[in-house]
């Protein structure tokens, strides 16, 4: 019996090809980083998560998840800095500050993390606490 000769990668790539032309959005798939840092990290507490936000829209859902963010990096030993998009002067911020600011996300808000290991770039998870402290999860946030 003859073997279907589909390439499943090969359609899936010409599937994701046809779903950024037809939409122009892309897919973020955080998790598949391949273990790279999303930024230079500095000698300081890991892991840094840098989040940025439109701070005239927050809601007091965002208000809420942002706080458990805090508290769960913070409880894994990391730092983290929450930033108004329009925000451009960040020379008075600490390095690692600078550098995550300079990884752009798809959508508002945001999250960029890192330890020297992994990384994660993506739009804050806003359906709860729980789902945005799992985004978090391939950098230690527990």
């Amino acid at each position: 019996m003859k073997q279907p000769s589909v390439d499943w990668l090969g359609f899936a790539l010409v599937a994701y090809g046809a779903f950024v032309g037809i939409t122009g959005n892309t897919i973020s798939l955080p998790w598949i980083i391949g273990g790279k840092p999303a930024f230079q990290v500095d000698d300081g507490k890991l892991p840094q998560v840098l989040v940025v936000e439109e701070s005239s829209d927050r809601t007091s859902q965002l208000s809420t998840i942002f706080g458990v963010m805090r508290q769960h990096v913070e409880a894994s030993g990391g730092q983290i800095q929450i930033i108004d998009k329009d925000n451009a002067d960040q020379k008075d911020n600490a390095p690692w500050v600078q550098a995550a600011w300079k990884v752009k996300g798809s959508t508002v808000p945001w999250v960029v993390g890192s330890t020297k290991t992994a990384g994660v770039n993506l739009a804050v998870p806003t359906t709860s606490p729980e789902d945005a402290i799992k985004a978090l999860s391939p950098i230690g946030v527990k």
